[in-house]
C-alpha cells in the first residue's frame, strides 16, 4: 500500500474518531442522559460519583471475570491512609505505609527553571527556608506524621492486626523489608530502620544516602525492587532526572 494511501486512511480514521468524540461529549453535556454510559458533568471532573463510598461500598463495585476474587484486607478503619507502596516481609505479613502529608510542596511559587537551578545547588537549598524545612522533615530533624505499618494475620479469619511499627516519618515513599527492619525511600534521603530490641517498634535509623531529587509535591524516589542474588534497585522519576541507584 502506498504511503498516500495509508495516510488518506489515517485522515480519515482520524476524522470519524474526532465526530464520535464530539457526539459523545454533546451527548454528555445536554442533561439527557436516556441510559446513556455518559452522565451529566455539571462540574469540572470526569468522575460521576456524588459521594464518599466506603471500603465495602467500593468492594461491592468492583466486577472481575470467573475466577478471580476482591478481598478487603485493610483501609482507614485499620489506620491504612493514603498508602503508595507494600511489600511482604518473610514471615508473610504485609508492610505498607501512609501519606498523610501528602502534598510536601518544598518551593510552590517559583518559576520552574529557577527551580531546577535550585534542585543544582545543594548549598542554596540549606538556605532557602521552605526547602530547607522539607529537608529536616526528610532527615527526621523534624517529626513528621506518617506511619510504617505491619499488617498480621491475613490468612485466617481473625481480624487482621495493624502494627505501628514506625511513626514520626513524612510519606515514606518505598519500603523493602529486610532482617529486623526495612530499607526506607523518603525524599532526599535513603536510610534503614531496624528494631533492635525486638519490641514491634523501629527504634535506630541508620542514614544510607541522600541527596535525592525532590522538586514536586511527590517526593519521588520511586520503588524498591529486590533479588537477593543480584543486590537491591532504587528507581526514581524522570522530574527527578531518572536515575537508579544498585
Amino acid at each position: 500500500m502506498g504511503i498516500k494511501r495509508k495516510l488518506l486512511l489515517y485522515g480519515f480514521a482520524l476524522a470519524l474518531t474526532s465526530l464520535g468524540c464530539k457526539e459523545k461529549s454533546d451527548s454528555a453535556s445536554s442533561g439527557d442522559n436516556n441510559g446513556s454510559d455518559y452522565p451529566t458533568l455539571n462540574k469540572k471532573t470526569h468522575s460521576s460519583r456524588t459521594a464518599i463510598l466506603s471500603p465495602e461500598e467500593e468492594l461491592a463495585g468492583f466486577n472481575v471475570p470467573d475466577g478471580f476474587v476482591v478481598e478487603l484486607v485493610a483501609s482507614e478503619k485499620d489506620g491504612v491512609v493514603n498508602p503508595i507502596h507494600m511489600a511482604f516481609d518473610d514471615a508473610g505479613r504485609l508492610w505498607t505505609q501512609t501519606a498523610e502529608m501528602y502534598p510536601l510542596d518544598p518551593v510552590s511559587d517559583i518559576a520552574w527553571r529557577d527551580l531546577l537551578k535550585l534542585m543544582d545547588d545543594p548549598v542554596a537549598q540549606e538556605k532557602d527556608p521552605n526547602f530547607k524545612r522539607i529537608l529536616d522533615l526528610y532527615r527526621g530533624n523534624t517529626k513528621g506524621k506518617d506511619k510504617i505499618l505491619v499488617l498480621s494475620g491475613l490468612y485466617g479469619k481473625s481480624k487482621v492486626k495493624t502494627n505501628v511499627w514506625a511513626d514520626g516519618l513524612a510519606i515514606p515513599q518505598s519500603i523493602l523489608p529486610y532482617k529486623n527492619g526495612t530499607y526506607v525511600a523518603q525524599g532526599s534521603e535513603l536510610f534503614f530502620l531496624e528494631d533492635t530490641d525486638n519490641d514491634g517498634k523501629a527504634d535506630k535509623r541508620t542514614p544510607l544516602f541522600t541527596g535525592l531529587a525532590i522538586p514536586t509535591p511527590i517526593p519521588w524516589p520511586t520503588f524498591w525492587s529486590a533479588a537477593r542474588e543480584i543486590g537491591y534497585i532504587l528507581a526514581k522519576g524522570p522530574e527527578q532526572g531518572g536515575s537508579e541507584l544498585t
